[in-house]
């Protein structure tokens, strides 16, 4: 009955004051002042779920991780269906370090908001995140029935790779590079897949597509150099290596890769003990 009375008695524009003051302290990571303002707000109006949202934030980076569950449970059960708590929760829980909880509210968040595009994917990827291929599957397949998208699908086929089903991955993959064939990510990540399943023929392909558009990728160069090894081209591999080097001398791959395979790189001795010789100038104390 006192909260009733509370309630009652309220005066809204002083709940509104104090509520600002703790979300403006929030934002400027004052916490004590945060949590003290609003904890005042939460016995104002304990049925705001804009007092527990900022409550779980505060009182997670107050370490107090107890309280922010509490706070967080509360603004659920406040507005279960608020798409703007949906999606406050999705981040509470992510930044908290458990997507297995942020997927499914933002993906709830995601059918309840259409015009953002990016909530579907960002579902998606809390779903591979927690390592749960079944819900980002779904997820995805009713996202792409909506809009074809290039990120869809390559997340997509993330999922089918981690729930052990490589071909719908690779077909997935390959669908993300017709739709959008200027991200590298995606040539990188399909070629890892196939040389995940000893398919380096295919992997070398697909890099070397890929090294047509991004003909300066030291990550797709290294990669190309590694399915050339896979398939013992060393000669080419050898290559792949050394222009990795001259693109990005500090990755340290490459070095170890010729290191390995001094005695097949034929006619490319010189060129290797020089890029060893190079790395050992440029890292001394190593």
């Amino acid at each position: 009955m006192w909260i009733f009375l509370l309630l009652l008695w309220a005066d809204p524009a002083a709940f509104e004051n104090t509520l600002r003051a703790g979300l403006e302290a929030l934002q400027a990571n004052n916490l004590p002042v945060a949590r003290a303002r609003l904890e005042d707000a939460s016995h104002m109006l304990p049925a705001s779920p804009q007092v527990w949202m900022g409550l779980a934030q505060t009182y997670w980076k107050l370490k107090l991780p107890d309280l922010a569950r509490s706070a967080a449970a509360k603004a659920e059960s406040a507005a279960p269906e608020s798409p703007v708590v949906l999606h406050g929760l999705a981040y509470f829980y992510s930044e908290s370090g458990d997507p297995a909880k942020a997927a499914p509210m933002e993906a709830r968040y995601a059918e309840k908001t259409p015009a953002d595009r990016d909530a579907f994917p960002r579902a998606i990827d809390l779903y591979l995140q927690a390592k749960q291929a079944e819900p980002a599957i779904a997820l995805a397949n009713k996202a792409l029935a909506l809009e074809d998208r290039a990120d869809v699908h390559e997340l997509l086929g993330q999922a089918y790779g981690m729930d052990n089903q490589p071909e719908n991955a690779a077909t997935e993959m390959r669908k993300a590079i017709k739709l959008n064939a200027y991200e590298e990510s995606y040539y990188f990540e399909l070629a890892r897949l196939y040389l995940r399943h000893q398919q380096a023929e295919a992997a070398v392909e697909v890099l070397q597509n890929g090294r047509k558009v991004f003909a300066g990728s030291p990550q797709l160069e290294l990669a190309l150099g590694v399915a050339y090894y896979g398939l013992r081209r060393f000669s080419e591999a050898a290559d792949c290596f050394l222009r990795t080097i001259r693109m990005a001398p500090d990755v340290e791959q490459p070095y170890l890769f010729l290191g390995r395979m001094l005695d097949q790189a034929e006619g490319k001795l010189t060129l290797v003990t020089e890029a060893d010789a190079a790395q050992v100038k440029a890292k001394p104390d190593e």
